[in-house]
């Protein structure tokens, strides 16, 4: 009987022998198992992260474009009515050859931001008569 209890305990003892280095020699791979896991979770998180940043930033370039052209399409749209105005004017008074000075002031503004807005040189020259040729009235 003792010597059954003594490869019992000799049993037992390999058994937790061979556990203890299963999981010394476990451990490792498990931190570097592990590791990969968290780096690769982390990696496609990130992944996740640029690709809505990267959606985030389609949308307002976008948004920019579509605003550009708007923009675009309102300085022509003004640049219309200023030159309609200005026209409008300049055929009131053309028969008198006269021009009131708020009229002139306000053509003035008028002429000037349609410049700004890139205006073409009909406009230049009607102006250029109202404001030179023609007679003001104060």
């Amino acid at each position: 009987m003792i010597e059954a209890v003594k490869n019992i305990s000799s049993i037992l003892g390999l058994i937790a022998t061979a556990a203890t280095l299963v999981t010394i020699a476990i451990r490792p791979i498990r931190k570097r198992v592990i590791g990969r896991l968290r780096l690769k979770s982390k990696m496609s998180r990130t992944d996740r992260e640029i690709s809505q940043l990267k959606s985030i930033l389609e949308k307002q370039l976008e948004d920019e474009r579509i605003r550009r052209q708007d923009a675009m399409l309102y300085r022509e749209a003004l640049k219309c009515l200023l030159r309609d105005d200005i026209t409008h004017l300049y055929y009131k008074r053309l028969p008198e050859r006269a021009i009131h000075a708020y009229e002139l002031e306000n053509i003035t503004s008028l002429y000037d931001t349609y410049i700004l807005l890139g205006g073409n040189s009909f406009v230049k020259e009607i102006y250029r008569k109202m404001s030179t040729e023609w007679q003001v009235i104060k």
